[in-house]
């Protein structure tokens, strides 16, 4: 989903993401600012999918 509208950045729990709806599920998909090899922020106004974690589900579908 290169280049596309995916959703309004929303934050939760003091991250920031969008939500989507997966198979009938809403959950919410964190993002971030794409980096360098030393961890520097190289974009102002491009996101990338976060591999960070800090959202929990309590259900196995990512809802609840």
């Amino acid at each position: 989903m290169n280049h596309r509208l995916i959703g309004p950045l929303t934050p939760y729990n003091g991250a920031d993401g969008v939500y989507m709806t997966i198979n009938g599920a809403t959950t919410f998909v964190r993002i971030g600012r794409p980096t360098d090899a030393a961890g520097n922020s190289t974009s102002s106004s491009n996101f990338v999918w976060s591999t960070l974690n800090t959202v929990n589900f309590e259900t196995a579908d990512c809802s609840g």
